[in-house]
């Protein structure tokens, strides 16, 4: 009878261990996908609806940009001095990672200048560090209507856009930031990693083929130009790909045996 009774303890005990380890699988896998997913990592892809997105930028209540672009005071070189001294407070209480103070810095100099782009990049700096990501991508849409052009920003708000998991929308703030700057390398190959991530197969295809002109040896937008071709029911070019993709790396199973798939 006891020995029955241990039996039944032990079964309990081995099924509520047995429980805790698919917890804590099923725990580290989700925390694990959502990484991979804000790295943008391409072996993946989750499908969305196909939607068509803009970037929509709203001017504020009181009219930013026309006051930017038409009524910025001039500053004084005494109020010009005094900028440059709060935002040195603020990059060294930046270092020390005291946000709170370097808010208010930053927020005495906007009294001066609302407009600075380096303070406002700074204040932006802060809200990613605390991840008020929503925060920061006002502060950088603002700045755009003012720096339409800036390349720089566009990274930047693409950057807390993708945080948000946000992918179609910093799609189109990666082909704005390509109609400025043709030949970025970095845009070029956020924009293949980004369409194929959400399953626009045509112009993953496009982005990889314009990155490989740039560097032709690169192995992951390679692998994603197959894919895509794949996807989109190219199997003769997806093959000539993954050939020139065994060449670089000859011993990957995964190429041959696409290489094996795709030339029965």
């Amino acid at each position: 009878m006891e020995a029955s009774l241990l039996i039944r303890i032990e079964i309990a005990l081995l099924c509520i261990i047995l429980c805790y380890i698919l917890y804590y699988i099923a725990y580290i896998s989700l925390k694990s996908s959502r990484s991979l997913r804000r790295m943008l990592g391409v072996w993946t892809a989750k499908k969305v609806k196909e939607k068509k997105y803009s970037v929509k930028v709203q001017k504020s209540d009181d009219s930013s940009v026309k006051e930017h672009t038409k009524n910025k005071k001039k500053l004084s070189n005494s109020e010009k001095l005094k900028l440059q001294e709060l935002l040195k407070k603020v990059k060294i209480s930046l270092s020390k990672r005291e946000f709170d103070t370097a808010k208010n810095t930053i927020i005495e100099g906007l009294t001066i200048d609302k407009f600075n782009i380096d303070l406002n990049l700074e204040l932006a700096n802060v809200y990613i560090e605390e991840e008020e990501y929503v925060k920061a991508e006002y502060i950088y849409k603002d700045l755009i209507l003012v720096h339409s052009e800036d390349t720089v920003l566009l990274k930047k708000l693409w950057y807390v856009l993708s945080v948000q998991e946000k992918y179609p929308l910093a799609i189109e703030v990666y082909k704005k930031a390509h109609r400025e700057e043709k030949n970025d390398e970095e845009i070029l190959n956020m924009l293949s990693q980004l369409t194929y991530f959400v399953w626009d197969y045509l112009w993953a295809i496009k982005y990889s083929k314009k990155y490989l002109k740039i560097a032709p040896k690169s192995t992951d937008n390679m692998y994603i130009l197959a894919k895509a071709y794949e996807k989109t029911n190219s199997k003769e070019a997806a093959l000539d790909i993954y050939k020139e993709l065994s060449k670089i790396i000859p011993y990957d199973m995964k190429i041959n045996a696409k290489i094996n798939a795709l030339s029965e």
